[in-house]
C-alpha cells in the first residue's frame, strides 16, 4: 500500500458523516476488499458503485500492488468527481478507470466489448443486484471473486439476488455476518 493512498483513506475515515452520507463502506470492509483483491494477481476489478471512491481506494491499492486495474461505475457525477480527486490525491489514477452512467447500461457495454473481470465489488442500487450479477457472470473469469455489500442491512431489497446466488451452480458462496453483511462468492 502506498503511504499517500493510506493517508487519503485515513483522512476520509476521520469524517464518518462524509462516509455515511455518501454510502461508503466502513474501514473494515475496505481493508477486507483490499486483502481479497490482493489474492487475485493481475486482476481486472469491476466496482459497481463508486460513490466518493473510498472502496475504490482500497481496491486500487491492491490493483497497483498486483499489476491490475479497476473499472468503477457511478451514476452521480458529483460523487464521481470527488472520487477522481481522492484517487488522484492518492497517486492511483493510473490504475482506475471511471465510468459515468447507469450501471446496467455500462455493464451491457462491457459485455459488448467482451470485457473480462477477475474480481467484482457490488455496492449500488440494492434492488438491481440481481441484474448486476447476471450481467457480470459471463464476464467473470474462473476463480473470480464477487463481493456484494449490504446483504444484512438491505436484505429485503435483494432477496432475488440472494436466492439466485444460493441456487447458482456457478458460484461457491459465504455470507459474512458483519453489521451491513457481505456476500462473498467465487466463480467455479
Amino acid at each position: 500500500m502506498t503511504s499517500s493512498a493510506l493517508d487519503i483513506a485515513h483522512q476520509l475515515e476521520v469524517t464518518p458523516d462524509l462516509l455515511r452520507n455518501n454510502w461508503c463502506v466502513p474501514r473494515e470492509t475496505g481493508r477486507f476488499l483490499h486483502l481479497l483483491a490482493l489474492n487475485t494477481p493481475g486482476a481486472r476489478i469491476c466496482e459497481v458503485g463508486t460513490s466518493i471512491g473510498y472502496s475504490t481506494l482500497w481496491l486500487a491499492m491492491a490493483a497497483q500492488t498486483n499489476g491490475g486495474a479497476v473499472d468503477t461505475l457511478e451514476y452521480f457525477e458529483s460523487r464521481q468527481e470527488l472520487a477522481k480527486q481522492n484517487i488522484e490525491s492518492a497517486g492511483l489514477s493510473g490504475v482506475v478507470h471511471f465510468h459515468l452512467g447507469q450501471a446496467i447500461d455500462l455493464l451491457k457495454q462491457f459485455q459488448a466489448q467482451q470485457a473480462q473481470f477477475d474480481f467484482a465489488f457490488i455496492d449500488a442500487a440494492k434492488k438491481e443486484y440481481i441484474d448486476y450479477i447476471q450481467l457480470l457472470e459471463p464476464m467473470l473469469t474462473p476463480g473470480a471473486y464477487v463481493v456484494a455489500d449490504n446483504t444484512r442491512s438491505h436484505r429485503d431489497e435483494m432477496l432475488d439476488f440472494l436466492a439466485y446466488m444460493e441456487a447458482s451452480p456457478s458460484f461457491d458462496i459465504a455470507e459474512l455476518e458483519t453489521p451491513n453483511g457481505q456476500l462473498v462468492a467465487r466463480k467455479r
